[in-house]
């Protein structure tokens, strides 16, 4: 009785599981589950439970019971629902009575027991206390990773154009980039997130935009300008290249406060009524530099609780931020752990930017669920995933896959794609017809 009450609840099929990618995203999980991929949407379901999403937890909490897509285990699965059930889930709350009506009062101790050990670590509240962002200023403890490289050259430190790449210092050669005529004389101004490699020349292959706000104004002018970047390397180069690296481009003008800027402003004070709207504006005024230029400027604490505010509202492009600001101690204290928590709940909501930046997380994550993050990724269309799977395809030729390989070299913009002096993508055509 419990299987078929639960079963209705949570609205899936029971065939047989057939081996693929674990998604990585709730809505893809749930479809794994329906096309029988039993192990693999149970697996996604518990890496999303232990995020602290709710359905995940109640599904994770099922498949445990029913013994699907794994072993059975009538405590934990029952436990599970229960936290779900804490958390108000409707579906889970019914169950509950389900269960204590057929386990009896020796078990359903048991079940309690097991809960209250998962709530302290894995109750939506507790998660995100847990992860909340502490603003800070002078006493704030940069993160910066690169930063700490500088204690091996401390002569190099307050060398603006030098930076630590992999391990080694370099020197970076930089031309502002060209302001796209129409949007200076429209009074634009925006902001670009690139990545690429950086090669052991110090070029930066494969550039790719990342975001960018407004989308599309600035992208060709911003892909221009790094594609002519250049960094030194002091030491030579490292071992371990190529090595991605993320850059920032701000286009600005000078203003003095036109509608613009105060547009800006009163949005990003307005976060009660629309969290997102707010962070868009704060993370506009931050990056273009602005925030002085205010009426009201906005200080640090300001800006942190705007971006907070929006990430517990579900805005992605908050919870990516935030993500970003724990990882760099941007003005909060920098966490690995609270990061990727934040990462991770845009990445299960599908964003794929999301997804690609939290399979960089080489220190945290096993390879597989990195792996999973980064097709993912790829598959949806992120430029900066399908240049890291088809090198990663390319790297291991054995396990290569033709079929895949051919569907991402398709889904490259075409200057990559029929560029005939990239050995990328040269590469990549003789593993897909070895002939």
């Amino acid at each position: 009785m419990i299987r078929v009450l639960l079963v209705t609840l949570l609205t899936l099929s029971s065939a047989s599981g057939l081996k693929a990618d674990v998604p990585v995203d709730f809505d893809a999980a749930i479809g794994a589950y329906e096309s029988g991929q039993h192990e693999a949407a149970r697996t996604a379901f518990e890496r999303m439970a232990r995020a602290g999403l709710i359905e995940a937890q109640f599904n994770f909490g099922v498949m445990q019971l029913n013994g699907e897509g794994g072993s059975r285990d009538l405590i934990e699965g029952s436990a599970w629902i229960l936290l779900a059930a804490f958390h108000e889930h409707e579906a889970a709350q019914s169950a509950e009575q389900a269960l204590r009506d057929q386990l009896g009062e020796e078990r359903m101790a048991e079940v309690e027991d097991k809960l209250e050990i998962l709530k302290p670590t894995y109750s939506r509240q507790s998660l995100l206390e847990r992860h909340r962002p502490q603003p800070c200023s002078e006493n704030c403890t940069n993160g910066d990773k690169a930063a700490e490289g500088f204690d091996q050259w401390p002569e190099l430190a307050d060398d603006p154009d030098i930076t630590i790449l992999a391990g080694k210092p370099a020197r970076m050669h930089r031309e502002p980039p060209s302001y796209p005529h129409n949007a200076a004389a429209r009074g634009i101004m925006g902001h670009v997130r690139l990545g690429g490699w950086i090669n052991a020349d110090g070029h930066i292959e494969h550039p790719h935009v990342i975001s960018s706000d407004p989308g599309r104004t600035f992208d060709r002018a911003a892909l221009d300008a790094i594609s002519d970047w250049r960094y030194e390397w002091l030491e030579g180069p490292p071992d371990s290249l190529p090595t991605y690296r993320t850059n920032e481009i701000s286009f600005t003008l000078d203003t003095d406060g036109g509608p613009t800027l105060q547009e800006l402003g009163r949005a990003a004070r307005a976060a009660d009524d629309d969290p997102s709207a707010a962070h868009r504006a704060v993370w506009l005024i931050e990056n273009l530099e602005l925030v002085h230029q205010l009426e009201q400027p906005l200080s640090n604490e300001s800006v942190i609780t705007i971006i907070h505010r929006s990430a517990m509202a579900g805005a992605t492009a908050a919870q990516i931020d935030l993500g970003r600001r724990f990882q760099a101690g941007k003005g909060i204290e920098q966490d690995a752990e609270s990061a990727e928590f934040w990462l991770q709940q845009a990445a299960i909501e599908g964003d794929s930017e999301a997804q690609f930046e939290l399979s960089r997380f080489r220190d945290r994550l096993d390879p597989e669920y990195r792996r999973d993050l980064q097709r993912a990724a790829a598959r949806a269309g992120m430029l900066g995933a399908i240049i890291a799977e088809i090198r990663t395809q390319i790297s291991d030729p054995d396990h290569s896959e033709p079929e895949f390989l051919s569907d991402l070299v398709d889904m490259l913009p075409s200057r990559l794609r029929d560029d005939s002096d990239d050995g990328l993508v040269t590469r990549a055509r003789q593993l897909m017809d070895p002939n």
